[in-house]
């Protein structure tokens, strides 16, 4: 964790349990920890003010800087990353030690762009190259994988929200719909 305020341009964005905005920059200098403020916080854009961090993690793979290109927070505050080359998914602690990589056993992921997770504790992952949905448990084991070639044949799946009740919903840019399964 290093001490130190400067300006960043976030490319992937989360608030955990205590209302701390976490950006990840595009430069890969890290995870930058922006503090809750109890007052409403001003559009830096009208105002010019602008938010400033004095904590941040570095996030790192076999010793070089993650570059990332979406992450998300579980129910146990771990980050989980998807990486710039959207083939990798991995989970990083609050101190930012890796905990695990999330893998695909029968072939590497193609695009990943996005992740959920259901009541149960499942861990959805879309892979929009492949079009395929793969679920893992919660110990990081395929579950079960199901293609979307037969709802989106051309599609160009954006997004993935697993909801409570247990639909899935995907967004399909292409075709400028959003597609309820399950």
């Amino acid at each position: 964790e290093g001490r130190r305020s400067r300006a960043i341009e976030p490319a992937a964005l989360v608030v955990d349990r205590r209302r701390t905005l976490w950006a990840y920059a595009d430069d890969a200098s890290g995870l930058w920890a922006f503090p809750a403020r109890p007052e409403r916080p001003k559009n830096p854009a009208s105002s010019g003010s602008a938010w400033t961090s004095e904590r941040r993690l570095t996030l790192a793979l076999d010793g070089k800087p993650l570059r990332v290109s979406r992450i998300y927070l579980d129910d146990w505050q771990r980050f989980w990353v998807i990486d710039r080359d959207q083939a990798r998914v991995l989970v990083y602690a609050r101190d930012g030690t890796l905990v695990r990589r999330l893998e695909n056993p029968q072939r590497p992921f193609q695009q990943v762009v996005a992740l959920g997770w259901d009541v149960c504790g499942l861990i959805y992952v879309l892979d929009a190259k492949a079009q395929t949905v793969f679920i893992f448990t919660p110990a990081g084991q395929l579950y079960r994988t199901f293609s979307l070639r037969a709802f989106l044949p051309e599609g160009k799946l954006q997004d993935m929200l697993v909801a409570d009740d247990g639909s899935l919903y995907l967004l399909d840019r292409k075709a400028r719909r959003v597609i309820r399964l399950i």
